[in-house]
């Protein structure tokens, strides 16, 4: 069974989801989780928005050094 949200990447920080967007890639929805209230962006999962993340997390850790 194929399920939609699987397909589905939920950002709850700002700073990923602007990074995400100044690398291209734009959010399909963005809304406030009713549990919480948190803010959240939804981008497609892909192998590029992959790459995007990996991209993130290297900058970072090299922030944290």
């Amino acid at each position: 069974m194929n399920n939609a949200s699987n397909e589905l990447f939920y950002c709850y920080s700002f700073r990923l989801a602007y990074f995400i967007k100044s690398q291209g890639m734009d959010y399909l929805n963005k809304g406030k989780n009713k549990k919480n209230n948190l803010s959240y962006f939804v981008f497609k999962k892909s192998k590029e928005l992959d790459e995007i993340i990996c991209k993130w997390n290297e900058l970072k850790s090299k922030e944290e050094k």
